[in-house]
Protein backbone atom coordinates (compact mmCIF):
# COMPACT_ATOMS: atom_id res chain seq x y z
CA UNK A 1 0.00 0.00 0.00
CA UNK A 2 1.22 3.54 -0.69
CA UNK A 3 -0.20 7.01 -0.37
CA UNK A 4 -0.63 8.51 -3.94
CA UNK A 5 -0.79 12.26 -4.57
CA UNK A 6 -2.10 13.63 -7.58
CA UNK A 7 -1.32 17.64 -8.48
CA UNK A 8 -4.00 19.58 -9.98
CA UNK A 9 -4.54 19.92 -13.30
CA UNK A 10 -1.85 16.70 -14.18
CA UNK A 11 -2.95 12.76 -15.53
CA UNK A 12 -0.89 9.97 -16.07
CA UNK A 13 -0.11 8.41 -19.27
CA UNK A 14 -2.53 5.95 -20.79
CA UNK A 15 -1.13 2.35 -19.50
CA UNK A 16 -1.84 -0.88 -17.81
CA UNK A 17 -0.85 -2.86 -14.61
CA UNK A 18 0.35 -5.92 -13.91
CA UNK A 19 -2.77 -6.67 -11.66
CA UNK A 20 -5.44 -4.93 -10.00
CA UNK A 21 -5.70 -2.22 -7.66
CA UNK A 22 -7.19 -1.20 -4.63
CA UNK A 23 -7.97 2.69 -4.06
CA UNK A 24 -9.38 4.04 -1.08
CA UNK A 25 -9.83 7.83 -1.31
CA UNK A 26 -8.44 9.97 1.29
CA UNK A 27 -8.83 13.48 -0.56
CA UNK A 28 -10.65 14.19 -4.04
CA UNK A 29 -12.72 16.12 -6.19
CA UNK A 30 -15.43 15.95 -8.30
CA UNK A 31 -13.46 16.58 -11.40
CA UNK A 32 -10.89 13.78 -10.29
CA UNK A 33 -11.37 10.61 -12.21
CA UNK A 34 -10.38 7.56 -13.81
CA UNK A 35 -10.62 6.20 -17.05
CA UNK A 36 -10.79 2.47 -17.45
CA UNK A 37 -10.78 1.02 -20.71
CA UNK A 38 -12.96 3.38 -22.06
CA UNK A 39 -15.53 4.40 -19.28
CA UNK A 40 -14.75 7.28 -16.85
CA UNK A 41 -15.05 6.77 -13.08
CA UNK A 42 -15.09 9.51 -10.40
CA UNK A 43 -14.02 7.55 -6.70
CA UNK A 44 -15.59 9.82 -3.67
CA UNK A 45 -13.85 9.83 -0.69
CA UNK A 46 -16.50 8.02 1.47
CA UNK A 47 -14.90 5.59 3.43
CA UNK A 48 -15.42 2.96 0.67
CA UNK A 49 -12.65 1.03 -1.21
CA UNK A 50 -12.54 0.49 -4.13
CA UNK A 51 -11.09 -2.32 -6.47
CA UNK A 52 -9.95 -1.02 -10.10
CA UNK A 53 -8.94 -3.26 -12.93
CA UNK A 54 -5.88 -1.29 -13.71
CA UNK A 55 -4.51 -4.61 -15.85
CA UNK A 56 -6.83 -2.64 -18.83
CA UNK A 57 -5.38 0.23 -20.18
CA UNK A 58 -6.24 3.31 -17.89
CA UNK A 59 -4.99 6.72 -16.54
CA UNK A 60 -6.46 8.96 -13.57
CA UNK A 61 -7.01 12.78 -14.31
CA UNK A 62 -7.45 15.75 -11.80
CA UNK A 63 -8.85 18.36 -13.69
CA UNK A 64 -9.57 19.89 -9.86
CA UNK A 65 -7.66 23.00 -8.29
CA UNK A 66 -6.89 20.41 -5.28
CA UNK A 67 -4.64 17.61 -4.74
CA UNK A 68 -6.04 14.15 -4.92
CA UNK A 69 -4.46 11.59 -1.92
CA UNK A 70 -5.70 8.02 -2.44
CA UNK A 71 -4.52 5.08 -1.27
CA UNK A 72 -3.10 2.45 -3.29
CA UNK A 73 -2.55 -1.21 -3.20
CA UNK A 74 -1.86 -4.39 -5.54
CA UNK A 75 -2.80 -7.45 -5.07
CA UNK A 76 -1.91 -11.07 -7.18
CA UNK A 77 -3.94 -11.64 -9.80
CA UNK A 78 -5.21 -15.37 -8.60
CA UNK A 79 -6.88 -13.21 -5.56
CA UNK A 80 -8.92 -11.37 -8.07
CA UNK A 81 -9.83 -14.10 -10.22
CA UNK A 82 -11.52 -16.10 -7.07
CA UNK A 83 -12.84 -12.90 -5.70
CA UNK A 84 -14.30 -10.44 -8.57
CA UNK A 85 -14.34 -12.48 -11.64
CA UNK A 86 -14.22 -10.40 -14.41
CA UNK A 87 -15.47 -7.17 -12.59
CA UNK A 88 -14.36 -4.18 -14.21
CA UNK A 89 -15.00 -1.61 -10.89
CA UNK A 90 -16.16 -3.21 -7.69
CA UNK A 91 -17.01 -1.10 -4.79
CA UNK A 92 -17.35 -2.27 -0.81
CA UNK A 93 -16.75 -0.81 2.49
CA UNK A 94 -13.85 -1.19 4.71
CA UNK A 95 -15.85 0.69 7.63
CA UNK A 96 -16.86 -1.23 10.80
CA UNK A 97 -20.56 0.23 10.40
CA UNK A 98 -20.72 -1.58 7.24
CA UNK A 99 -20.17 -5.08 8.48
CA UNK A 100 -22.27 -5.04 11.23
CA UNK A 101 -24.96 -3.85 9.05
CA UNK A 102 -25.00 -7.41 6.86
Amino acid sequence: MCLMKMKPKTCYLWHADKTKRLHIPVYTHPHCFLLVDGEQFHIPADGKAVVVDTTKMHTALNASKIDRIHIVGAFSKSFFRRIFRGTLITFFSITSDEKTKG
